[in-house]
């Protein structure tokens, strides 16, 4: 077969959608070359006719292939729209499953087996993130957060929303080589001081908070602290 055109983030893609590896080359290639009927595909692809008629038909099964009926059959591949709708509404069904899922079995889950520890250890930065944003949504009383401009400005819209809710909320503004600061687009916020760069953080009603250490060379590793 020819060079591949389906990467590995193109297979993660639409394996989402129920599409092996070689049904995504297949797709690609009527997508890159136009509408063609089975053995023209075949002989691009240098695969017997054969092999590719069941990889034809499960993508036409799935909506990723229309088919013109005649002597011979001729294939297309949807355009780039259809399959980004597609992919949106399962990626939808497939969150609100396991979402529902997942809340059965935390919801279930009796007291703790041990006493917790003081301090857990996220290793991942989008999933600080996340967390982040969690903590700050439970703040009732105070909300302190630390961090570079680009934390600051992604933590913004919570920071407004518990400010005009009547939570006092405080910001440690690192300045940080190489992240310039555009003053207008911080948040509207009781207190915001510059400083020194140090550990990314969020505190909660001055008990409940995350931190996100920076070490040299930017290396960073998030830690979860619960105060009990």
């Amino acid at each position: 077969m020819n060079e591949r055109l389906c990467s590995e983030e193109l297979a993660k893609f639409f394996s989402v959608l129920g599409v092996s590896r070689f049904g995504c080359e297949v797709y690609l290639r009527l997508l890159a070359h136009g509408p063609m009927p089975l053995k023209t595909l075949s002989e691009i692809m240098g695969v017997k006719a054969s092999q590719l008629y069941y990889y034809i038909n499960e993508l036409v099964s799935r909506g990723l292939v229309e088919a013109a009926r005649g002597r011979p059959s001729v294939f297309r591949a949807v355009s780039v729209n259809v399959i980004d709708g597609m992919f949106l509404e399962r990626v939808s069904e497939l969150k609100k499953t396991a979402i529902e899922e997942l809340g059965k079995i935390e919801s279930s889950r009796g007291m703790p087996l041990i006493e917790e520890p003081a301090i857990y250890v996220n290793r991942n930065w989008r999933s600080f993130l996340v967390r982040a944003r969690e903590i700050a949504e439970k703040a009732t009383t105070d909300l302190v957060i630390g961090g570079d401009y680009l934390f600051v400005n992604y933590m913004s819209s919570v920071l407004e929303r518990k400010y005009n809710e009547g939570v006092m909320v405080y910001v440690l503004l690192y300045e940080v080589p190489g992240i310039p600061i555009n003053y207008s687009n911080l948040p509207r916020v009781g207190k915001i001081r510059k400083c020194v760069s140090g550990d990314i953080l969020v505190v909660s009603d001055s008990r409940l908070s995350c931190s996100y250490t920076e070490e040299r060379f930017y290396r960073r590793e998030p830690c979860l602290r619960i105060d009990h």
